[in-house]
């Protein structure tokens, strides 16, 4: 039952969470994302492990089913259906696999994909990240995933690396940002990591708007944006994977696993999933 899907239109409390997902995945030891969209939460998950979501061609009707194929569309399982397109061959990302790991491998140089449609994330104050994902250079700022344009107002997106930051996690409110960055030489490329953050439109300060992580915890924060992030919500967009708005910033390295969720998650939550996608990815927490 790994690959199933209940979306529920209905709001659940954490207790009746645990409960789904251990009626439908058999207990914390065997726990799925799906789980995190089990109120009905709007967002996405992306999982490369998982050849029934990958395909060749962007209409979805020619399935990847070796190493060193391109993917034109991919799946998503979080029951919302913000699948990921890419028409252009020449732009699409390639699944490698081996040692028992999966991933989509990007060029750094116009590698990306898209939602076919806006994200409704249904005007949220807050919002929550998770990539399984590996950096291949130090040198060039990438954007492994942007829910905006181009750093519009009300939007989110993360620089993998940021130099000569490795990281940046990055908000929008109505009319401003503020970003976290981390510049530490044991996160430089190439590097496996399975990076996460809460974010809040409408956190008090700045230790409450982004609360970033790296491999199961906090990292030093390096220097913050300047400004704050103004009023307004985490609101609806094109979500772009790999590039900045499908033009600029173009990532290099694999990802592994992706989540986008309209709500922060709770310490569990964070447990549970830093967990699976560390797994899947190669990483040690």
């Amino acid at each position: 039952m790994s690959n199933l899907t209940v979306p529920l239109t209905v709001p659940l409390s954490q207790s009746l969470r645990d409960a789904v997902n251990i009626a439908l995945y058999g207990g914390a030891g065997a726990f799925s994302p799906a789980s995190l969209f089990s109120g009905g939460e709007q967002g996405a998950w992306y999982d490369f492990s998982d050849l029934s979501t990958l395909f060749q061609d962007s209409a979805g009707t020619t399935p990847v089913t070796a190493d060193g194929q391109s993917i034109g569309k991919v799946l998503d399982k979080s029951g919302r259906g913000n699948h990921l397109i890419q028409a252009t061959g020449s732009l699409k990302p390639i699944y490698k696999t081996s040692g028992g790991l999966h991933w989509a491998e990007f060029d750094g140089v116009d590698d990306g994909w898209a939602t076919a449609a806006a994200v409704n994330m249904a005007a949220s104050a807050t919002a929550s990240t998770f990539l399984g994902i590996k950096s291949g250079s130090n040198a060039v700022s990438g954007i492994p995933m942007e829910l905006g344009l181009g750093g519009a107002a009300n939007s989110l997106w993360q620089h993998v690396p940021a130099p000569p930051f490795e990281y940046q996690w990055t908000i929008s409110g109505s009319s401003a940002n503020t970003g976290w960055t981390v510049n530490d030489a044991a996160y430089d490329a190439p590097k496996s990591a399975v990076i996460a953050c809460n974010y809040n439109v409408l956190g008090a300060d700045r230790n409450t708007q982004v609360i970033p992580r790296v491999n199961g915890i906090t990292p030093p924060i390096a220097g913050a944006g300047a400004g704050t992030t103004g009023t307004g919500f985490v609101n609806t967009h094109t979500l772009f994977i790999g590039r900045r708005a499908a033009v600029n910033n173009p990532f290099t390295g694999n990802m592994h696993q992706i989540i986008l969720l309209n709500r922060t998650t709770t310490a569990g939550e964070i447990t549970n999933t830093e967990t699976y996608i560390a797994t899947k990815s190669g990483v040690t927490l």
